[in-house]
């Protein structure tokens, strides 16, 4: 007998591995993309079993107001129906309240740990509901209460070894891990220090390691990502802003997005807005904007403004960009102090176009304006190379540092810095041992 499913995980990455994956025990009748809509969908389509993941877009914002909002939505499933299966992805720990509430209604299949592989997937399907699984997960018998960080699940490969004929190949397999969702705003110290340009690159990094990732360009700020891009030429048929949409619309259409590489970019736009941009419009986008699980915010915009008040705000991690000529970091010197005021330790710095073969010796007199306590403990995560003309004569053709094997070999190590700040240690634990990142100030000053 095939089985019917509704999917409801609200990350359309994790959707298509969850649609290969059950081809071979039924059909994926449809998909659902925020929790106020999994009632009414289930009510349509009636699947026999809905997938649902602990990141489903819900309407609140505290961590307890989303849980309770996820068992009030599985409580109604089970009033309308007392055989529908509820496969529940999750990272908790044993004895989380929202697990043993769930346990409680009858959802029986759970993936707690984050990961999961298809073999596992299918294995457990393949058998009916079984409490004895899930069981060990009730350790207390404590009212209700919320208090886990919710995490999202992606998509990943890890290599493992096989041992055939006496000869030892490799292969990937493909699982599932999972990480808190991040919201990166990458800004600059100055005007043209290059942040589209680390934004982009580092997003190609992330999509080429199978994360879930969207590059996002703020309405107000300087719109450069669609010329980037080379939208004029490469920009997908039909894509549509997502500004004039939620302007117009209040909503995004799924087929109006536009994928390259692997990334959900997001770019501003190229024509005018209908009417002057507003916080509730910014805030209808951003709730679009973060159904990806990692956003990088392209924010060029060195002015203060309102709207990049409320982006700082928002963001998970700031990553400041500047280059290692030492007068414009002094130049950039008020700016970072009013990035450090707004953001504290979420500010980190970006070095780009860095030079080699200058010596910490030569810049020292130059840096004497950073003799500050506050400014000269923010972290440098990566220290990204000077690549030349090869890499503006890429962009010329729409291309990116990261399409060139040279050129990527070069951005390698930077990359991977820069995603050990932001990605858990199970995430990462693939890639080389990385600096976790010095101040500047050390780098300039070395002490003895």
């Amino acid at each position: 007998m095939t089985m019917t499913f509704l999917l409801a995980t609200g990350d359309e990455n994790l959707d298509m591995w969850l649609t290969e994956v059950l081809q071979t025990l039924g059909t994926v009748e449809d998909t659902v993309d925020i929790r106020s809509h999994l009632v009414k969908k289930w009510e349509t389509k009636r699947s026999q079993v809905v997938i649902i993941s602990d990141q489903l877009p819900g309407d609140f914002g505290g961590e307890d107001k989303r849980d309770s909002e996820m068992v009030e939505n599985i409580e109604r499933l089970r009033l309308l129906s007392d055989t529908v299966r509820i496969v529940y992805l999750c990272h908790r720990e044993p004895g989380d309240p929202l697990l043993e509430e769930l346990i409680r209604r009858g959802v029986w299949d759970i993936f707690h740990e984050g990961f999961f592989t298809p073999e596992q997937m299918l294995s457990m399907l393949e058998n009916p509901p079984s409490y004895k699984r899930v069981v060990n997960l009730i350790q207390s018998q404590s009212p209700f209460y919320m208090r886990k960080p919710n995490q999202t699940l992606l998509s990943a490969k890890k290599e493992s070894k096989e041992i055939t004929r006496g000869k030892e190949s490799k292969h990937r397999i493909r699982q599932f891990v999972s990480f808190s969702p991040q919201f990166i705003v990458v800004t600059g110290l100055l005007p043209s220090t290059g942040t589209t340009f680390v934004t982009a690159n580092f997003a190609r990094f992330l999509a080429d390691n199978d994360l879930p990732v969207a590059v996002y360009e703020p309405v107000t700020g300087n719109q450069n990502l669609f010329y980037f891009l080379n939208g004029e030429k490469l920009a997908p048929d039909h894509w549509v802003s997502w500004a004039h949409q939620i302007q117009q619309n209040r909503t995004i259409r799924k087929e109006t997005n536009w994928y390259r590489y692997g990334v959900k970019w997001i770019p501003a736009g190229n024509v005018p807005l209908q009417r002057e941009w507003t916080s509730e419009d910014d805030h209808m986008l951003l709730r679009w904007v973060k159904q990806t699980p990692l956003v990088l915010a392209d924010y060029s915009e060195v002015d203060e403004n309102k709207q990049g008040r409320s982006l700082l705000a928002e963001a998970d991690r700031v990553w400041v960009v500047t280059d290692c000529d030492p007068l414009k970091i002094n130049r950039g010197k008020d700016r970072l102090q009013q990035l450090y005021h707004q953001t504290g330790q979420k500010l980190s710095i970006i070095i780009n176009r860095w030079l080699p073969s200058i010596s910490r010796e030569e810049i020292k007199p130059f840096c004497q304006v950073w003799h500050q306590d506050h400014l000269r403990n923010i972290p440098v995560l990566a220290y990204i190379p000077e690549l030349g003309e090869k890499a503006i004569r890429i962009s010329w053709d729409g291309n990116m540092a990261w399409d060139d094997t040279h050129l990527k070999k070069q951005l390698l190590k930077h990359f991977k810095s820069l995603a050990a700040n932001i990605l858990p240690e199970h995430v990462v634990k693939s890639m080389p041992s990385v600096n976790p990142g010095k101040s500047l100030f050390s780098v300039i000053f070395k002490r003895r």
